[in-house]
């Protein structure tokens, strides 16, 4: 009996010690595809984006689309918004800076902007400095990318703050959607709408009057009243009267009834909104144009937001 049980008792530990070696390697096995898993979705996601250690070369929205870096597409729903479709066309990704304010032009078949201006260059239209315009078609629309109730959403509806502008990267050969929100420069003429074929331009290169380049800066900066914005750019733009302004009424279909289109509030935040544009172009005559590099650079690093891909 007691060979049978020390017999017993050596079966019993040797089994004990194949299952613990069974077990060890299967073990050994799970982690291994444990870990090959993860690396796969890491490789897998770095497809869509890169990693955050990635460090991607900066460039102006407007030099990368000049040099052939980037390709755009600007849709407008209405006067008021669109969607800027941006695609990187290198097979690196980009870090692109916005600028703080940028003006959406209707690009006609013969290839020019606005229906005006000999179907390609400039006209008239109440620039005031000779920009884009003249003619009829759609309006030209004027705003950017900041947060707030004019502004925008910043890149991929992430919000970039009150300043306008900010950086976004873009993954190589990927197209990002931005929401582009604006008011029309253009009394009279046609409102945008997603059926017109629309171009997103510098402000300088839309007017050279630094009196509509600050203003314009402005109501990007998504810190005023939409309303408020709309009647200081037709008052700067299509030069439209205060008095002509206040009287402008908007009618809903079917309701006789009709409607102040501007209230008090919003005209007395306008004409604050020109008053400021007037103060900040004097200065810059004065004193000349402000270095805001380094604040620019400083407010977008800690307000820089990520891209939706398309």
């Amino acid at each position: 009996m007691k060979k049978i049980s020390e017999h017993s008792f050596r079966s019993s530990r040797m089994s004990i010690s194949r299952i613990s070696l069974v077990g060890s390697a299967c073990l050994l096995l799970l982690v291994t595809i444990a870990t090959t898993e993860r690396g796969t979705a890491a490789e897998k996601s770095s497809v869509k984006g890169f990693s955050a250690g990635t460090i991607a070369p900066t460039v102006d929205l407007f030099t990368g689309l000049e040099r052939g870096d980037l390709e755009q597409r600007l849709v407008m729903k209405n006067e008021k918004e669109g969607t800027l479709y941006l695609k990187n066309m290198t097979k690196q990704p980009i870090s692109v800076k916005l600028p703080e304010a940028a003006v959406g032009v209707q690009v006609t078949k013969q290839g020019g902007f606005g229906n005006g201006g000999g179907g390609g260059g400039f006209g008239g239209g109440g620039q005031g400095g000779g920009g884009f315009g003249g003619g009829g078609g759609g309006q030209s629309a004027g705003g950017g990318f900041g947060g707030g109730g004019q502004g925008g959403g910043g890149f991929g509806g992430g919000g970039l703050g009150g300043g306008g502008g900010g950086f976004g990267s873009i993954p190589p050969e990927k197209t990002v959607k931005i929401p582009f929100n604006s008011v029309c420069l253009e009394y009279g003429k046609a409102n945008p709408n997603s059926r017109m074929r629309y171009q997103l331009i510098a402000v300088e290169k839309y007017t050279d009057d630094v009196r509509q380049q600050e203003l314009l800066k402005l109501i990007a900066s998504g810190r005023f009243d939409s309303g408020s914005a709309q009647a200081a750019a037709w008052n700067t733009f299509s030069k439209m009267p205060w008095d002509k302004i206040a009287s402008l009424q908007k009618e809903t279909i079917g309701d006789p009834v009709k409607f102040d289109l501007f209230n008090p509030n919003q005209l007395q935040q306008a004409q604050q909104m020109v008053s400021n544009a007037d103060y900040r172009s004097d200065q810059i005559a004065k004193n000349g144009p402000k270095n805001e590099e380094k604040e620019s650079r400083v407010r977008n690093r800690t307000e820089g937001a990520k891209f939706n891909l398309e």
